[in-house]
């Protein structure tokens, strides 16, 4: 009996081995999702089964979103071994990363959620001081709880940036990698939507939900590659994007929360104005590299001995030639 608990050990270890970023996605999913469900299934969610909910919908999603960091610790621990879970954990610490990046952390999407708002018709004629006064009391606090804390930040990058991105630039060019990236990470909050919790549930506002994380991802990437992977920059980016619409946005223009003739909310056709303008400045601006120069590993990835990129985007292991790494230790901000 234990040697056969152990053989399919071994066959699932020689999975995940074999196929690390698929196993990552498959525990991602499958972790969150289980949580989920419990709430989503309830009567307190969607209604479809007669028994209610374990916890309130905030608990049961903060809990799903760990999903991604236990399946990064897993798969690394599993491929990689100590040595790399080691040096990925520090990365959630690794704080010295220039000024700017902290600036851009913090303020990012606040500024270029703000410009997608004013060049929204009918946003931008709504606005009131009320959000501007609520953000010098509310916002702060907000931000470091319950969002960084307990919220999705913390649980979610340590899979997505921390461990996924690195390894979709590995086989992509980083324009296909975020973009990639972007609709996984938007495939992984679908039963969400099924809580009665959340937006609307329509296919249009599902649609516009999902184009504004892929833009949203542009962010993300370009800020890892000038950070040398800091998993702490994309927690904080990713604490400001769920934090600020909620304590400052929703208050300053009241017309976010108003639904189109369509049936979008408007909220997300102001962040695909805001987030489609930064994506399309800052791949014409890198060249589509989004800060990852030609030929350098990316960071936080595993080592490879060298890299080339295919004509479909596709980029591979080769067998030889040096293995090209940022310099400074593991903290680089290159000229994109």
């Amino acid at each position: 009996m234990v040697a056969v608990e152990s053989d399919s050990r071994g066959r699932l270890a020689g999975i995940v081995a074999r196929h690390p970023l698929v196993s990552f996605f498959v525990i991602a999913y499958g972790l969150s999702w289980l949580v989920w469900s419990q709430f989503v299934l309830s009567q307190d969610g969607s209604g479809w089964f007669g028994f209610h909910a374990t916890w309130p919908f905030m608990a049961t999603i903060g809990i799903g979103t760990f999903g991604p960091a236990v399946a990064a610790v897993i798969v690394i621990g599993v491929t990689e071994g100590e040595g790399a879970l080691i040096a990925f954990l520090k990365r959630i610490v690794m704080w010295r990363v220039g000024f700017r990046w902290w600036a851009f952390a913090l303020l990012g999407f606040p500024v270029t959620a703000t410009i997608g708002c004013l060049l929204m018709p009918g946003v931008a004629s709504s606005i009131t001081t009320e959000g501007l006064d609520r953000s010098l009391t509310d916002y702060l606090p907000f931000l470091l709880y319950p969002t960084l804390l307990v919220g999705g930040p913390l649980g979610e990058e340590l899979g997505w940036r921390g461990f996924a991105l690195p390894r979709l630039q590995q086989r992509f060019v980083p324009l296909v990698a975020t973009v990639v990236m972007g609709l996984l990470w938007t495939c992984w909050h679908a039963p969400i939507w099924f809580s009665n919790n959340w937006s609307v549930l329509n296919v249009q506002n599902v649609l516009c939900y999902s184009l504004f994380l892929v833009l949203a991802s542009f962010q993300y990437t370009w800020a890892s590659n000038h950070t040398g992977g800091s998993i702490l920059i994309a927690v904080v980016l990713h604490a400001s994007m769920d934090a600020f619409p909620n304590v400052v946005l929703f208050p300053m223009f009241p017309a976010l929360g108003e639904t189109t003739s369509f049936g979008v909310q408007k909220l997300y056709l102001a962040l695909i104005i805001g987030f489609g303008l930064f994506a399309v400045a800052v791949t014409v601006a890198t060249k589509g590299r989004l800060g990852l120069p030609t030929g350098v590993q990316p960071p936080g990835a595993p080592e490879v001995t060298g890299t080339s990129v295919h004509s479909d985007g596709r980029s591979s292991a080769t067998a030889d030639g040096p293995s090209a790494t940022f310099e400074g230790g593991g903290v680089a901000d290159p000229v994109a």
